[in-house]
């Protein structure tokens, strides 16, 4: 089986998901069209500080 079909269970997608800082790469990610680099991704971490534990903002 190659990576591309390999697949989780849905137990542990929702472990990895518990993490905030995992849930703001996603969705930053998600949010962004023409891709996104490691340096921007860190940069919208650190700017992240305002979120609660829950992800909302403060």
């Amino acid at each position: 089986m190659s990576n591309s079909e390999q697949r989780m269970s849905t137990e542990t997608a929702l472990e990895l998901l518990t993490n905030q800082q995992r849930r703001q790469i996603l969705r930053r990610v998600a949010d962004t069209t023409d891709g996104t680099t490691v340096d921007q991704l860190t940069q919208h971490l650190r700017g992240a500080d305002s979120f609660h534990p829950d992800g909302t903002v403060l």
